[in-house]
């Protein structure tokens, strides 16, 4: 491909979904260790979780498994399929790309690419909104010290990692060039609306 009258030569369909595995695996990676430290902190500045504080009605016990399977589910389904088709994605789930005349057939692959470059570079916003909420990390529910963040990304956006999660399933969509990451984007976003106030 030709860009500013420059050569490029970019990897094939199977090096792009190999590096999109590589990309959400190390993401998954990411989740998995920094979900500890903040609990940690949190208990330490912000005291103990309220257990009075926390909802108790069906909805609001629900809201978080659906939010995690939401996010976590097709993505975890992408990575194992496209693992064991020999990196590459396979037939069935060929049916729910995204339509090839979007853009031009040169562009798809370094969109493709660019993609994964912006899905790995959230960890960097992630450590940023982190090191602002340690103090009152939790799931849902109150702490012993209360009290609201306004520093850092939050002085901006009231909940900085409820966007990036959203903003993650947009990038994943162009990594796997497949419309289910938009439909769990949706879904998402519905769980997010009735899950922020049950936080406040």
């Amino acid at each position: 491909m030709y860009i500013a009258g420059l050569h490029f030569l970019f990897p094939s369909h199977q090096g792009v979904d190999g590096l999109a595995v590589l990309t959400t695996a190390d993401f998954f990676r990411y989740l998995l260790w920094t979900s500890r430290t903040p609990k940690v902190t949190a208990e330490g500045e912000g005291g103990l979780p309220v257990p009075e504080s926390a909802p108790r009605s069906l909805l609001s016990k629900l809201v978080f498994p659906t939010q995690a399977l939401t996010a976590l589910l097709p993505p975890a389904v992408y990575c194992i399929a496209v693992v064991f088709n020999n990196f590459q994605q396979p037939s069935w789930m060929l049916k729910f790309a995204l339509p090839e005349d979007i853009v031009q057939t040169q562009w798809k692959t370094p969109l493709r690419l660019m993609a994964c470059v912006a899905s790995f570079s959230l960890k960097f916003a992630l450590d940023r909104i982190l090191s602002h909420s340690d103090e009152r990390w939790r799931m849902i529910g109150g702490r012993e010290k209360p009290g609201m963040i306004q520093t850092g990304p939050y002085a901006v956006v009231r909940h900085p990692a409820y966007s990036v999660m959203l903003l993650q399933q947009v990038f994943y969509s162009v990594m796997y060039w497949s419309y289910v990451p938009l439909a769990s984007l949706g879904v998402l976003a519905g769980v997010l609306a009735i899950k922020m106030p049950i936080e406040v």
